[in-house]
């Protein structure tokens, strides 16, 4: 099928046929049909066409929209060929004026850069001079202020530095020879104290040999007098010890004898007491088995109660529900 034009005067909303009502009618008509088994051929007929009618509305709607866009598409491609060659005519001679003038640009860039930093060293080298003799100025007097203006401050600044360094040099050469002075009168004083303290260390060291002489002969007095109480104190001492010794074993032989019988005779008790228990407990086990024995085949199941066994019999019976 050949593309044909369409009118772009109308409205996109025109340019469809059928239009929505018709479609959404269309649609209605054919939505309840249903193929409920593989030979139902009536039902099967009527989807077939019913398909075939939605199919053809759709592809309706789908070449209008190509036939209308396509013109739009074709136009399209017209102005950019259209562009394409107009501006072959002029955009290399923009480009070759653009590439002058973005050289000036550059070159005038750079002339400036070097004038600002030619600029900002000068400024710099002002603050470096005149911080050297402990003077800071602003910016914006560094920046306003003349070379010549410039030079009589530095000169100002210079010769106030240079005064106030003669008067701190000599300020210090006065501190310096004051405590010099004074240091010497501190180590002639230190050293008549350094004599004083030896004379009196020496005489302090010669009467204190003399003490400690008579205070070693005192102890060594003393130490004798302590040595003859302590070895009879100790001899008593040994000799009550072996005594507490002795009496302590005695004891200890006597609970221990107490604590074996009482040992045994519980060690007795408790074995008659397991073999009566033990007796007790056979007896109980053969009248037990005596009782069974003699009520054989008399009982059905036994219940314990209250530590009781007791033999029970079914005497009849019958199955309800």
């Amino acid at each position: 099928m050949e593309n044909q034009e369409v009118n772009l005067n109308l409205s996109v909303a025109d340019l469809f046929h059928p239009k929505k009502a018709e479609l959404i009618e269309l649609a209605k008509q054919y939505k309840d049909i249903k193929i409920n088994w593989v030979d139902d051929k009536e039902w099967y007929r009527l989807a077939m066409d019913a398909k075939t009618a939605l199919q053809k509305a759709r592809t309706n709607i789908e070449k209008t929209r190509l036939d209308y866009t396509r013109q739009f598409d074709q136009k399209k491609k017209d102005a950019m060929e259209l562009e394409k060659e107009l501006l072959k005519e002029i955009v290399p001679t923009e480009d070759m004026l653009q590439e002058q003038i973005d050289a000036v640009k550059k070159e005038q860039d750079r002339i400036k850069k070097e004038k600002e930093e030619a600029e900002a060293k000068i400024i710099q080298d002002r603050f470096t001079k005149l911080q050297e003799y402990g003077f800071t100025p602003t910016l914006l007097e560094m920046t306003l202020i003349s070379e010549e203006d410039f030079e009589v401050l530095l000169s100002e600044k210079k010769k106030l530095f240079d005064d106030a360094e003669s008067i701190r040099i000599e300020e210090e050469n006065k501190a310096k020879a004051l405590k010099e002075k004074e240091d010497k009168e501190r180590a002639d004083f230190a050293e008549e104290q350094k004599k004083f303290a030896e004379d009196k260390a020496k005489q302090e060291a010669e009467m204190k040999a003399k003490q400690d002489k008579i205070d070693a002969d005192n102890k060594a007095i003393e130490d004798e007098k302590n040595k003859l109480a302590r070895e009879k104190e100790m001899e008593e001492f040994k000799k009550k010890t072996e005594q507490e010794a002795k009496a302590r074993a005695e004891e200890n032989a006597r609970l221990q004898k107490l604590e074996d019988e009482k040992k045994a005779k519980e060690e007795k008790e408790a074995k008659e007491k397991a073999d009566k228990e033990s007796q007790v407990k056979l007896e109980k086990e053969k009248k037990y088995k005596k009782w069974i024995e003699d009520n054989k085949g008399t009982w059905d199941f036994y219940r314990d109660i209250d530590g009781e066994r007791q033999l029970c019999k079914i005497i009849s019976s019958f199955k309800i529900g």
